[in-house]
């Protein structure tokens, strides 16, 4: 199996320059998941890369990482709770109270989901900065490779 760290990265980037406000969820969690398997990478392999490039990069995909799994976890409790809502409503067993608190819940998640989606742009554009793009790329040329074969 080849393991192409500059794919990868750029796959990060492409993915990450193309998300804005309308982006599905599923698209974010994507990312999330494409950031997680180049720190896993970087980090299994470290030993072949520049130790300090390679813990500034890590540290780099890490707060990316957090930022997207806050929202990925913001997203699956307002999926969970208007399920449940939708269920006490088909149920018609519920009370105005409960079902007042669960709307209440839901528009306190969002409103933390669209902080945590705002602060993405911030956390993207440090990750995505020139500087640290050729960062990566001095780390890959030191190696003489991009890809790994495992």
């Amino acid at each position: 199996m080849r393991i192409n760290l500059k794919k990868k990265h750029n796959q990060i980037l492409n993915i990450g320059r193309s998300i804005h406000d309308e982006t599905p969820d599923e698209r974010i969690h994507k990312l999330r998941l494409a950031c997680k398997q180049l720190r896993y990478l970087l980090e299994i392999f470290s030993s072949l890369f520049s130790s300090k490039k390679i813990v500034i990069l890590s540290k780099q995909l890490k707060k990316l990482q957090d930022n997207l799994g806050l929202f990925t976890n913001y997203s699956v409790q307002i999926t969970m709770l208007k399920n449940y809502l939708d269920k006490l409503i088909l149920n018609k067993k519920n009370s105005v109270l409960e079902t007042a608190a669960i709307g209440v819940l839901i528009s306190e998640l969002n409103h933390e989901k669209k902080n945590v989606r705002n602060a993405f742009q911030r956390e993207f554009k440090h990750f995505s900065a020139k500087i640290n793009i050729n960062l990566f790329r001095a780390l890959l040329s030191n190696n003489k490779k991009e890809a790994i074969k495992i």
